[in-house]
Parts: C-alpha cells; structure tokens; sequence
C-alpha cells in the first residue's frame, strides 16, 4: 500500500502522497508486530502523519484553508502524547489513539468535497474502533478491515487525480515560430491557431490529442469541470512534455465561466493562480475563453488583475 503512494508521488510530486506513504508504512507495523508497545506508537505515528496528509491533500485540491500552516504543528502532538500519557496509562492510552485518529479525520469531513469526506468518514470509523480496540478481541478484525476500506478509497482517490506518464500532444501544426508572451491572457474569442497547436480544455468534444472534454459525461478524454487538481496535473505534465520537444506551451482553457458555475469562484481563482506560477516557470503560455460580461465587475476586476491585466 505504501509502495503505490510513493510510486504516485514520485509521478506527481504531490507533498500528501509522501505523508500518506508513510502513514501506511507505519500502519503495517501496527498490523505485523505483536509488541503491544509498538503497536500503540505505530498508531499514534499514524495519526500524526495521517494530519500532514490531510492537510497537504486540502490545499492540492484548492480548498482554501485558514491557519494552514499553524494547524501542522498539531501533528506533533500524538508523539507527545505517547511520551507524556503512555507511562501513566499504559495500554489505556489506545483510547486516546482512537481519539486523535478521529480528530484527524475531522478536517476532510468540514473542508473536504464530496470525495475527500468519504475518506473522512472512514478515518473516522477507523478511530473509534482503536477507541474500543481493548474491549473484545473481534474489533481488532473490524479495525483491519476497515483499513482495507480505507486503503481502497484512497487509492481510488489518487487514480481519479493522477495523471497518466505522458500527455499527447498536438502534432497537425508546428508551433515553435508563435511569437506569443509566456503568461496567463483573457480572451472571448481565442485565435484558431492556438486551438488547434495547443493543449485544449473545452465544453465542445474533440477526438485529437491533446483535447480533453469539461463535462460531467464518463467519455474518453473527459475530464470533470469540479476536478480542477486533474486538469493542473494534466497541464503541468504537458508544459514539461512540450518544453521537451522543444515546443512552445499553449494551453487553451475554453468556457472558463462554466468552470466559475461548476465551482466556487474563489476556487477557481486559486487554481488560475497556481496555473499562472507554473506557466512563468514554464514559459507558457495560457488562454482563458470567457465572456466577461457574465461576470459582476468585481470579479471581472479580480480576474483581469489576477492575470495582470
């Protein structure tokens, strides 16, 4: 289990992958050794870890978080725990295992979309069976099936948001001798050219390489219109592709307000934030399609000087 989240990290780079990796490394120990002493540690390490991830896979799905970075800090509360409780307690202290493991889960069940709170939920009802670990030796089985559970729905999960090796690119037009401005440009009317060279999210359907269909249909080539941490791997992974050939990234994002309906606008404001870092780093260059007059003025003005217009 841990093996395939650090194979996914190593794809992806994505900070949760690496706390998950090792969460379920530490998990295993709890599960292979029979030391009660270390049992109990490997649970709390757990916890701690599970808190990083938690954290980390928020912000990679662009959910806004307060007090982000005060809040890892409580991970190192668990190992704590251990040190100042377990003496007194003894194998008591299971239940105050059980307790932060359930804490854990809290943060994907408040800030989570509808995926993330199913892991939540699961988390959860893996903490309360370490909670009553103790009392009968049948919630030790329930506690191990229920981090298979847990291991299947966050693989799951990792799959719905990771990217395949390599993304195809446009191969119909030559696009080294664009001379185009790396950055992020508003456009309501993109130039056909750029359509047609460049890496396309659009709500009309295309069968090409390099086009990827906004839409809530299961298709080939569809992605989501709510899954916008997909379409950054997906992004991110062609700019590099492309800067490897040697060709100029063109990134075409087509019907932007439909992505403003499907999703928060504050969200999607986050992810064109992060989409216009990776495209300076990239040298890239990203149209956004979209009629500003669906807009209020206050987001037009959030918008425009996003992009930095």
């Amino acid at each position: 289990m841990y093996g395939l989240f650090f194979y996914y990290y190593h794809i992806t780079r994505r900070t949760s992958l690496i706390y998950y990796s090792l969460a379920w490394l530490v998990l295993g120990i709890h599960y292979l050794l029979g030391d009660e002493f270390v049992s109990l540690l490997s649970l709390l390490v757990f916890s701690s870890l599970l808190w990083m991830g938690n954290l980390e896979i928020i912000v990679e799905n662009l959910i806004p978080l307060r007090y982000e970075h005060e809040l890892k800090y409580f991970s190192l509360f668990p190992i704590l725990l251990y040190l100042y409780v377990f003496p007194k307690l003894g194998l008591k202290t299971f239940i105050l295992a059980g307790l932060m493991i359930v804490c854990v889960s809290v943060l994907l069940l408040i800030y989570g979309n509808t995926t993330l709170k199913k892991i939540g939920a699961v988390q959860a009802l893996f903490g309360l069976f370490t909670l009553i670990y103790l009392w009968h030796s049948i919630i030790f089985y329930l506690q191990f099936i229920t981090a298979l559970a847990l291991a299947y729905l966050s693989i799951k999960t990792i799959l719905d948001i990771t990217l395949v090796e390599k993304v195809s690119l446009a191969t119909n037009i030559s696009n080294e001798s664009f001379d185009i401005k790396p950055g992020v440009f508003i456009s309501e009317k993109i130039p056909e050219i750029f359509i047609e060279s460049g890496l396309v999210f659009s709500r009309n359907n295309s069968r090409r390489e390099g086009w990827f269909w906004i839409t809530k249909l299961n298709a080939p080539n569809a992605i989501y219109p709510t899954n916008l941490p997909k379409m950054l791997d997906i992004i991110v992974k062609y700019m590099k592709n492309a800067k490897e050939e040697g060709r100029h990234p063109i990134i075409v994002i087509d019907n932007l307000e439909y992505l403003i309906m499907e999703n928060e606008f504050e969200t999607v404001l986050r992810f064109l934030s992060v989409l216009r870092d990776y495209a300076v780093l990239h040298s890239a260059t990203v149209f956004l399609g979209i009629d500003l007059d669906t807009l209020d003025t206050k987001k037009q003005h959030l918008l425009k000087r996003l992009v930095g217009e």
